[in-house]
Parts: C-alpha cells; structure tokens; sequence
C-alpha cells in the first residue's frame, strides 16, 4: 500500500480521488466482513430471541465486495 500512497500523492491526475475512495470503500468492507463473521461466531442469545441471520449478512457483504 505504500506504493499506492506515493502514487496517490503525485501532482498528476492518476491515480486520483475515485481511487482514494475505492480503496477505502474496500477497506470498510472488509472491517465490516469481519464484523459480521465475528458476529456469527458467538453462542445463540437464550430461547425466545431470534437468532439473526448472518449467513445472509455474509453473503450480501461479500456480494458488494
């Protein structure tokens, strides 16, 4: 990633803000994805709560990645 920021930082038109907000959309993505598969990780709530559906989560994280 250093390479990019040296890039990034350069008085030329490339790379520029869509690929500043690329990468830290992707970066959002992954902290989310690991957000949701730590989230799925943990022990059912007690009986009577409806366990949410992280699989699901998952998959459209993982979609938008």
């Amino acid at each position: 990633m250093n390479t990019f920021f040296k890039e990034l930082a350069q008085a030329r038109p490339d790379p520029g803000g869509g690929a500043a907000a690329a990468y830290g959309a992707n970066l959002g993505l992954a902290l989310l994805e690991k957000v949701v598969q730590l989230e799925g990780q943990r022990r059912p709530k007690p009986a009577g709560e409806a366990r949410r559906p992280w699989e699901e989560a998952l998959a459209q994280v993982r979609q938008l990645a």
